[in-house]
Formats: structure tokens, sequence, C-alpha cells
């Protein structure tokens, strides 16, 4: 028996048993999410696509409403990955369900924006009015950067090279070289333990949400994507003022650790803001089954 087909069993179990670890999740919901397949999306997005050159270290591809400057040597089957979160509602990684849904107007902030398609897709179909991309590697913050002024969108994609954290301060981390977007600070992933890839120890600048808020004199956020590569749960941790000042509305990948998913709601709910919550999707590591994304938003939202 295959590895993968291990990995959905085990996710039925968990979800047919009501593990502790999905106990958020509708079973039905869960079910599906194991039982879904993407194949044919993956398929109609390939064919969209349209590569030129750059330079000697990017391409450009032409998604449709957007382009997208992409590292060479990057799989372009990522960036595929990426833009099915992104167009594909049944994804269980979709951002934008509900009640976490992307309003006109919006100020967002992205953590882990990788190559910008999130902030994009926020900024030309949700219309929102600007996004905040913290990306702590240097090679996809500089693909942002040309991303954000090829589609002359650079006075709204704020891009700030640091990764997001509970407290500001420098980030010791796992990079793998081959692929820059796999990038993990190395106490909050056990799962790397068990990774065979060329994975180097790296340091970079980290801040938490609550001290870049005061140090820009933000006025507003109504967003927060959260895709930290398993910090998630640390960046929710460190954005506790901005939580109770704006009330965002939070779409938070769960997968990269068992525990986050159960561990986010409650310390959500501790802060009594009134928020409410849905969980998407069930995939297993290891065997270990844990929820995919946490979609969460006040039952009174603020508009300012």
């Amino acid at each position: 028996m295959t590895s993968l087909i291990k990995d959905r069993l085990a996710c039925l179990r968990a979800v047919v048993l009501r593990s502790e670890k999905v106990r958020h999740l509708k079973p039905f919901e869960g079910i599906q999410s194991v039982l879904r397949w993407h194949g044919l999306s993956r398929q109609l997005i390939n064919r969209r696509l349209k590569i030129t050159t750059i330079d000697d270290h990017f391409d450009w591809i032409d998604v449709g409403r957007y382009g997208i400057a992409w590292p060479k040597g990057l799989p372009v089957s990522r960036l595929v990955g990426t833009l099915i979160e992104l167009w594909v509602p049944s994804c269980s990684h979709f951002y934008f369900s509900a009640p976490s849904d992307m309003r006109e107007g919006m100020h967002v902030v992205d953590v882990g924006a990788s190559e910008g398609s999130f902030a994009l897709e926020c900024l030309k179909k949700g219309k929102a009015a600007d996004v905040w991309c913290f990306e702590p590697d240097s090679t996809l913050s500089s693909a942002l950067q040309i991303t954000a002024e090829r589609n002359r969108l650079a006075d709204r994609v704020h891009i700030v090279s640091a990764a997001v954290t509970k407290a500001t301060g420098r980030v010791h981390s796992q990079r793998n070289s081959a692929d820059p977007s796999s990038y993990f600070r190395i106490e909050d992933l056990p799962v790397l333990e068990q990774k065979k890839l060329p994975y180097t120890l790296n340091a970079v600048p980290g801040i938490s949400l609550d001290d870049w808020a005061d140090q820009n004199a933000v006025q507003r956020l109504d967003f927060l994507k959260i895709d930290a590569e398993g910090s998630d749960f640390a960046v929710l941790q460190g954005a506790r003022n901005c939580l109770k000042r704006w009330h965002p509305s939070i779409a938070v990948t769960t997968y990269h650790h068992p525990d986050h998913c159960n561990e986010m709601i409650e310390y959500l709910a501790s802060l009594e803001l009134n928020y409410r919550f849905k969980v998407r999707g069930v995939v297993a590591f290891n065997a270990v089954p844990r929820p995919v994304m946490l979609h969460a938003a006040c039952s009174n939202l603020r508009s300012t």
C-alpha cells in the first residue's frame, strides 16, 4: 500500500471516528476533501499559461487577468497548485471561503506572500485597496517586486522582506535551495526532520504584526491571510493587538502542525471578539491527519 493511500485512509478514519485533531471539521466536508481530485483543473490552468523570459533569473507567466514573475528553475507546477488554491472554490486550501470573504476596499495583510498571486487576486478580482506582503525569501520578494511593477500595482503592493513571528527578532529557518517557497522555521515544523531535501540553515529578520502596525502607524486591517509554513499560530499570537483593534477576517493554513487548528480556535475564542469559525479539508503527513484551513470572521465586522 502506497503512503498516499495510507494517508487518505488515515484521514477518512479520523473524520469518521471524530478524532480530536479534526473535531472542528464537519464530517461531510472532511470526507469530500479526501475524495476530491483537481487533476482537470490543473490541466485547464496549465493550458492558460503563457511563459516568456524576463532575464537570466526570472520568467514572466501570463495567467490571464495578470502576470507573475517566476524564478527560473522553480517548477511551474508549484504556481499551478497555487492558482488552484485561488481559483477553485472546492479546493480545501481555497482562501476566499465564508466566513472570511473578500470585499471591495479591504486592506489586506498577506503573510507568506511568495510570488504574489494571492495579493494580485485580492487587488484584481477582489478590488482590495492595498496588500501588505510579508515574504522572507529574497528571491521571491524580488519576484514579487517585478510582479507588482509589471502589473502597475507597485503603489498598492507593499513588500516587507521579513518573516512574521510571535515576537520581533531574528528567525532561524531552513531553506530548500531548489525551492525558495519551501521556507520553514526549524522549531515550528517537526515534519522537516523526516524530509530528505537539501535544506540549509538561514537567519532572516522577523517581526510581529503588532510591532509592524505600531512602527508603520497602520490605521486599518480588514483581512489577514497566513500561510507561514509552520509559524502560522505564532503569527496569530503576535497579532493580538491587531485582532482586538480591527477584528480582521482570517484565512490561515492549519496543516503544518496537527494541533494548530484546535490551538488557533481556542486562542481566537479566548480573545472574546465574537469570531465564528469554519474548518476546511483534512490531509495527513506520515499518517497523522490534520485540518487544512481555518476561516474566521467576527459577527460584528468593523468597516474601519
